[in-house]
């Protein structure tokens, strides 16, 4: 029995199109199919952060990127992600960063990284992207870490109000 999908009357590169489109769908990374975990049960669903120049004027020569550059270190910051259903599952947990950050033009501009007390990874992210802060097996039905959050933010990119979320996500392997 034949499977394969009618191309008839298709010209040889719509057919090799046709091809490669059906490859990348079939090898479509696992990362696009993690699930977003559940951070409610962290105690504060809201962090306030001061923006303050990174650099003082006058201290020495500075790029242009440096005199434009606003930072703020959030300390202590308890993050709680239930993993209830994941419990006994060998996962990878991901902070992802959305592409686009309210108050902000562009997707340039904006850095986020973070220290840890040790059961997460350090790391960073800029808008659109993820990084992996958990690889194990997971024994409990939360993973409880206390990050230290310092944004750094270009100033010409602001536009009103900045707001953002970290979000978490979760896939198994």
């Amino acid at each position: 029995m034949n499977h394969a999908l009618p191309m008839t009357g298709c010209s040889q590169p719509t057919r090799l199109m046709c091809l490669l489109v059906c490859w990348l769908c079939l090898s479509v990374p696992a990362a696009w199919c993690a699930d977003r975990l559940d951070d409610s049960m962290s105690p504060r669903q809201a962090v306030n952060f001061q923006l303050r120049w990174a650099h003082q004027v006058g201290s020495g020569q500075m790029s242009d990127r440096d005199l434009r550059q606003l930072v703020s270190v959030m300390p202590d910051v308890e993050i709680r992600l239930n993993t209830q259903p994941y419990v006994g599952q060998s996962v990878r947990v991901y902070l992802v960063l959305p592409n686009q950050i309210s108050g902000l033009s562009g997707g340039s501009g904006f850095k986020l990284s973070w220290d840890t007390r040790g059961t997460l990874a350090p790391g960073a992210v800029t808008p659109g992207s993820r990084f992996l802060i958990f690889k194990g097996v997971l024994n409990d039905p939360l993973l409880v870490d206390f990050f230290t959050f310092t944004l750094e933010v270009d100033a010409n990119r602001l536009t009103g109000e900045l707001r953002y979320a970290p979000i978490f996500e979760i896939e198994s392997f």
